[in-house]
């Protein structure tokens, strides 16, 4: 009897003992015997790239499940096959009227999405492309092998990609994509027509209501449709869009720029009815993806700026176009110089 006691002390005491040094292992940064740790704990994933759950080769970036449409999209109705290509650029047609404001909103979003291979003027010359990595250009969009693609075809080839070129349907809508065919269009030489589409123009001053900030107060095309400000508001804002300056490659305005926004906020407090669009421009010097960031974060900084200072935040509109719409020539210094700006425009 005292034999068996004398076990079961020695099983009591260092069992428990044996159990934990073989639970904790050897390995000091070893969390031990975990239960179930992906309850708590997610699976590390590097992104975009190959990862294994058992044996199925799985990749981070996944597609949507078959069957689902995320909000704000809808149904493509052709495969991405060889045949429902031909078939998308026998059969569709551009629901999206051609108009000048729809040809500067695909405008705006070929700087975004296309301008980085396809060029700032459609002809395979963009950055990208330019690299001695890159097996080749693509062509040209008024060349032989494009200027006859339908817009059936140029639609279908956004929203699959084609080639190099990726799929674009998870970032841009239908509608979107349609605004763009009419901008690749207009590069291929076949859009001039848009420029003479009716439009309407509620107030009558010119201006159609799609581009006009003020489409019920008659205004002035160089003031985007809004009345001419005063002498005194006109030479504040020409004054901040040769003075606002900022530290080389960075969104950080100079001091000696202050001043200059001390005035733009007089302005805007006096006169409670004013808008104000910050819209933020570079040369063409690095990339053009990094100079639209780089122009909408300056442009944001001012309006964070002038929101910290009394101005309302929502009165202040920041839009950044990088090196898109250029105003001199970037071959010059001079030139380039004059393309890094923040324009300061009044609406109301």
């Amino acid at each position: 009897m005292k034999s068996q006691l004398h076990k079961l002390y020695i099983a009591s005491v260092y069992l428990p003992v044996i159990f934990l040094m073989v639970g904790c292992g050897y390995d000091p940064q070893s969390p031990g015997i975990e239960y179930m740790p992906d309850m708590y704990r997610s699976r590390a994933v590097e992104a975009y790239s190959e990862y294994y759950i058992g044996e199925d080769r799985k990749f981070s970036a996944l597609k949507p499940v078959e069957g689902t449409i995320p909000r704000g999209y809808s149904l493509y109705g052709y495969e991405n096959t060889a045949d429902g290509y031909e078939k998308a650029g026998i059969e569709l047609r551009n629901p999206v009227q051609c108009s000048p404001a729809i040809l500067a909103e695909g405008e705006l979003l070929y700087g975004k999405f296309c301008v980085h291979c396809h060029g700032t003027a459609g002809k395979g010359d963009g950055n990208v492309v330019k690299s001695k990595n890159w097996p080749g250009p693509p062509p040209a969009y008024d060349g032989p092998q494009l200027i006859n693609i339908p817009a059936g075809k140029i639609f279908h080839s956004i929203t699959y990609g084609k080639g190099m070129m990726g799929a674009h349907a998870s970032q841009l809508t239908e509608e979107d994509r349609w605004k763009l065919v009419h901008y690749v269009q207009k590069l291929q030489g076949k859009k001039t027509a848009c420029e003479n589409v009716k439009t309407h123009d509620a107030d009558e001053d010119g201006v159609p209501d799609a581009l006009d900030q003020c489409p019920h107060t008659p205004g002035l095309k160089d003031y985007f449709g809004c009345p001419q400000v005063s002498t005194e508001v006109a030479e504040v804002m020409e004054m901040a869009i040769k003075g606002v300056l900022f530290n080389t490659g960075s969104a950080e305005i100079k001091e000696e720029s202050l001043s200059i926004l001390e005035k733009v906020k007089d302005v805007l407090l006096k006169n409670p009815n004013y808008i104000l669009n910050v819209n933020g421009h570079t040369d063409n010097v690095g990339d053009a993806k990094s100079n639209l960031s780089l122009s909408q974060a300056r442009a944001e900084s001012v309006q964070a700026y002038l929101g910290s200072h009394g101005v309302e935040a929502r009165r202040i509109h920041p839009h950044g176009y990088g090196d898109a719409k250029p105003i001199a020539s970037n071959e010059t210094d001079l030139g380039k110089q004059k393309n890094r700006r923040v324009e300061f425009r009044i609406i109301y």
